[in-house]
């Protein structure tokens, strides 16, 4: 029996559980404060958009692997923005943020 609708990962809660991953992260909990939500959702908009996340999405057939697509995807959500927000405060970078804002 085929079901109603087939059964795919949830991105509102995908977006909801990298957001408690980056919450519950000591590493980031001053920079959480200010939190990146155009960069945040970016980054949701350009995974969701990948072939990959596609490819995992399109192969759900149980609630528990859609869970377990979810968990996943969260964490490499989590992780990309994490990498984002520290490369940030590299000197390197800011230095180079500057140059490019000067040369404006």
């Amino acid at each position: 029996m085929e079901l109603a609708q087939p059964i795919q990962p949830m991105r509102a809660v995908i977006r909801c559980k990298a957001k408690q991953l980056l919450i519950a992260d000591p590493e980031l909990r001053e920079t959480i404060a200010c939190f990146d939500e155009a960069l945040f959702q970016e980054l949701a908009i350009t995974l969701f958009r990948g072939e990959s996340y596609q490819q995992l999405a399109s192969s759900c057939r149980t609630k528990q692997i859609a869970a377990a697509i979810e968990d996943r995807v969260a964490i490499a959500l989590a992780v990309s923005y994490k990498r984002i927000k520290q490369q940030q405060r590299d000197p390197v970078v800011q230095q180079l943020n500057q140059l490019l804002e000067s040369a404006k």
